[in-house]
């Protein structure tokens, strides 16, 4: 089971190009203003093969920079859930980065945003795990049978970067 990051996006808006889909900077500011919705967000897309499926979140609260979500999956079509997690969300090199964990101060795994799409309402993060980077790809439930050119294509751009060869789009 591995600990998924988390991306919803805010359905304003700030900017005149973000209403016509122009991607939005990956920093801190605005993933914390991605992620201050309760819509739940789909896993969608994932560059390496894992026993879960049908991940998606729900917001449950906020303290500062640490977001606590409900997770809910599939493992072999048993469903599992709710299972808290945490997130920790801090910015390095200008990227916005989030540590994850079962417990507040648990051992986390470190993701970093790579893309943010407010019109396609969804994100594209990366996580290394041993030598190997990996890429997933998160949508708000509101868009999730819709068209995402932006954001599928950025997804296919990072996962090419990555060094794994492509996985199976999860399903919902």
């Amino acid at each position: 089971f591995t600990i998924a990051f988390l991306l919803g996006l805010d359905h304003g808006s700030s900017s005149k190009a973000q209403d016509v889909g122009v991607p939005m900077d990956p920093n801190l500011g605005n993933l914390k203003k991605a992620l201050n919705s309760t819509e739940p967000v789909w896993l969608l897309k994932r560059s390496f093969r894992e026993r879960d499926t049908c991940l998606y979140y729900q917001l449950t609260n906020i303290t500062g920079n640490q977001y606590r979500y409900q997770q809910y999956f599939n493992v072999e079509r048993t469903k599992i859930g709710p299972q808290v997690i945490f997130l920790v969300l801090y910015e390095q090199s200008q990227k916005a980065m989030v540590n994850i964990s079962n417990t507040p101060s648990g051992r986390a795994a470190t993701y970093m945003l790579e893309f943010l799409d407010n019109t396609e309402m969804c994100g594209i993060v990366t996580l290394t795990h041993g030598n190997k980077r990996r890429c997933q790809q998160y949508v708000r439930n509101s868009t999730i049978r819709g068209a995402r050119p932006n954001c599928d294509g950025a997804y296919r751009a990072t996962m090419w970067r990555a060094t794994e060869l492509p996985g199976l789009p999860l399903g919902v």
